[in-house]
């Protein structure tokens, strides 16, 4: 089975019939009634370090590393968290865990 990725929403994977397209849905900003974004702190572990470039691709972001894990910190609202999420599926890292930190709604 040969893979080929085009990007964050979808992956095209060659199966003995021919290709089959698989797609990852694209959530939406939750926006309350009078149109605020609401936003959270998240802390977002993966596993393994970062590198210079990584690092770049991450600047929003408090960076802890432990040496067996990196921390990332940061304020996100809905559509924020899910495209960090996709940046880490499209960057290879492992995700080991996600907490919200703050119930403050910004």
């Amino acid at each position: 089975m040969h893979r080929v990725t085009l990007g964050h929403l979808c992956t095209l994977t060659r199966v003995a019939a021919g290709w089959r397209i698989y797609t990852v849905p694209v959530l939406a900003t939750y926006v309350q009634a009078e149109g605020d974004v609401r936003t959270h702190t998240y802390r977002i572990t993966i596993a393994g370090g970062l590198g210079e470039i990584s690092r770049d691709a991450f600047s929003d972001f408090s960076i802890e590393a432990n040496g067996t894990s990196t921390v990332l910190i940061g304020e996100l609202d809905q559509a924020a968290l899910y495209g960090t999420l996709n940046r880490i599926l499209s960057l290879g890292f492992e995700l080991v865990a996600l907490s919200r930190l703050s119930d403050n709604t910004n």
